[in-house]
């Protein structure tokens, strides 16, 4: 039979409330901004089809440029996931371009206050990827160009100081904006970890009842039935031994059925101590409704583990997925279970996320190994800058 193919799926966890997609909001508000730079640029090529240019103190073609300029390099950076640029396009590239760039057609428009649109999605940018002291010295910086910016103007002293004034705060506003929405996805993410745990621990709290009341049944099929039905199988054989009767061939019988229900409970005893745990079943709980990248999960129908391999193989999942969620930036992720030939189990997780150039395992992936090697297995992780990770795990058979 071919495996079990089961998509997982991304962003529903109702009795958690985390069904939210945790990039959504992200790409609306930048595209949202991309929009607004848009917008800034339309009156402009209005007056300059009226006047010629006059308006921009005659250097109509330098601001077509650095505005233009601006919103391409905007659009890839909020538009374009960072891995599926080229490695010369990355965002510590394309954030100063845009700075520049705002700055550049802000400064040659000393009139046109909307300019400033460009300088409040530009901090909004910065926000978004640099430190805080970093993004405060961009606001700094910005406030300083329009107060040089206000003054070319010749605009009269109060209004001057409103507009510099105005042009900040909203700066400040998007700065503020952004870093909420970064505390509210870092939140998510902390629940969404906290959700994987407590599945993980639910699901093999369950296992771990259903195993023990098994094991209970044995205990008394084996210490009631299987002992009376062994007295009853001797008392017959003894009785079959003390003479020839009338009823001799119904004690034989009789002993015959005891000896073949006496084998039956045994073999019952035998299947419910052999490991029952469902990996499938385990793996399905800890991963639906995680919200994160789209998970499809594939155990194949032949693989029979024990429950410390199960209870490795969850965590180990787990841990992928945690980190997944943490640090590849992912739209989906991939696990397979398959058996080895040897009756041992192979575990391979693979994303499509941004990847490594240079991979420095933290403590998830140092307790992948740990689990994985205690059980006599190996591990390995390969990962890529711009070609996600790659876990694989195998566990022998035992």
């Amino acid at each position: 039979m071919p495996p079990d193919r089961v998509p997982v799926p991304r962003g529903r966890a109702p009795a958690y409330g985390v069904g939210v997609e945790v990039r959504e909001p992200e790409r609306l508000g930048s595209l949202a901004g991309l929009l607004a730079s848009v917008a800034v640029g339309v009156p402009m090529l209005l007056d300059t089809a009226r006047t010629g240019g006059e308006l921009i103190v005659g250097l109509v073609a330098l601001w077509w440029v650095s505005y233009l300029g601006y919103l391409v390099v905007f659009a890839l950076y909020s538009q374009v996931p960072e891995v599926a640029r080229p490695r010369w396009l990355r965002d510590r590239v394309l954030l100063p371009v845009q700075g520049v760039a705002g700055a550049l057609a802000f400064a040659l428009t000393p009139r046109y206050g909307w300019m400033a649109v460009l300088l409040v999605v530009t901090a909004a940018s910065v926000a978004y990827d640099l430190p805080r002291r970093a993004t405060a010295g961009v606001v700094a910086a910005q406030m300083v160009l329009a107060a040089v910016v206000t003054a070319q103007a010749q605009l009269p002293p109060l209004e001057a100081v409103l507009a510099v004034v105005i042009y900040t705060s909203f700066q400040v506003f998007a700065v503020f904006a952004i870093w909420a929405q970064q505390r509210e996805a870092a939140a998510r993410e902390r629940l969404a970890e906290a959700h994987a745990q407590l599945r993980a621990t639910t699901a093999m709290l369950e296992a771990s009842s259903r195993s023990a009341e098994r094991l209970r049944i044995a205990r008394d099929l084996h210490d009631l039935v299987g002992h009376q039905l062994t007295a009853l199988a001797l008392e017959l054989e003894v009785a079959s031994r003390t003479g020839a009767g009338p009823g001799d061939a119904h004690v034989g019988r009789a002993r015959t059925i005891a000896k073949e229900l006496l084998a039956d409970v045994r073999e019952a005893v035998g299947e419910l101590r052999a490991p029952k745990r469902e990996l499938r079943e385990a793996l399905n709980a800890v991963l639906d409704g995680l919200p994160g990248p789209q998970i499809h999960l594939e155990v194949a129908d032949d693989v029979r583990v024990d429950d410390e391999t199960v209870l490795a193989l969850v965590r180990c999942v787990q841990e992928v997925v945690t980190n997944t969620v943490r640090h590849a930036d992912a739209e989906r992720l991939d696990v397979e279970v398959a058996r080895l030939a040897d009756g041992g189990v192979r575990l391979a997780a693979q994303d499509d996320g941004r990847g490594a150039a240079v991979l420095r395992p933290g403590n998830g992936l140092a307790s992948i190994s740990e689990r994985i090697e205690g059980l006599g297995g190996t591990v390995r992780f390969d990962t890529q800058d711009g070609r996600g990770m790659r876990v694989v795990a195998e566990i022998p058979g035992r």
